[in-house]
């Protein structure tokens, strides 16, 4: 079995959460959300890093930036079956935590803003291909489909604009991404 960037193994704490956005109420394939954090203690680069082209763009307000990524997987998997792909293959048991969820609703974490970014259904998305294939290999139920994306929490004061501002000039391009802005 090989790993896939993120990290694999046994003993990462499994909490069940919810996460955005909604799967199309047209579309019955079963659907999980893997969210991959940071343990609390751990530091977070990428969002020291965001916070600082946050401040360099001039946005003021917010006073501590998280970067989580995220999974879309579909297909026949169980509750069971969804735990063992984000212990396996997406999280690293040592520094990492993950959140699993099936009804695309949002994680409650405290009050700040969440922005998530999803390639769009169109765009190759290489990474999620990986996970399809590393799936097949544990012999798990194999997947119709994964989507990888990433989760931004913003903490701090910021207002819409802000938030919006930051998708648009920093972490999204419109023809390729898919985006939400959500205050908590």
């Amino acid at each position: 079995r090989r790993a896939l960037p993120g990290g694999a193994g046994e003993g990462a704490q499994v909490t069940m959460a919810a996460l955005s956005p909604r799967p199309a109420p047209t579309d019955t394939t079963p659907r999980w959300v893997v969210e991959v954090s940071l343990k609390p203690g751990n530091p977070d680069p990428a969002g020291a890093a965001l916070l600082q082209q946050i401040n360099a763009l001039g946005i003021p307000g917010v006073t501590e930036a998280r970067v989580n990524a995220l999974y879309e997987l579909r297909g026949k998997l169980s509750a069971s079956h969804a735990t063992d792909v984000a212990r396996q293959l997406l999280a690293d048991p040592v520094t990492q935590d993950f959140r699993i969820d099936r009804s695309g609703a949002s994680i409650p974490t405290g009050p700040h803003w969440r922005l998530e970014v999803w390639l769009r259904p169109s765009v190759t998305d290489s990474v999620g291909e990986s996970v399809c294939k590393a799936v097949k290999d544990l012999s798990l139920p194999e997947l119709a489909s994964a989507r990888a994306g990433t989760a931004y929490l913003l903490f701090g004061r910021l207002q819409k604009a802000g938030a919006e501002k930051i998708l648009e000039k920093l972490l999204a391009n419109p023809v390729v991404h898919r985006t939400s802005a959500e205050p908590r």
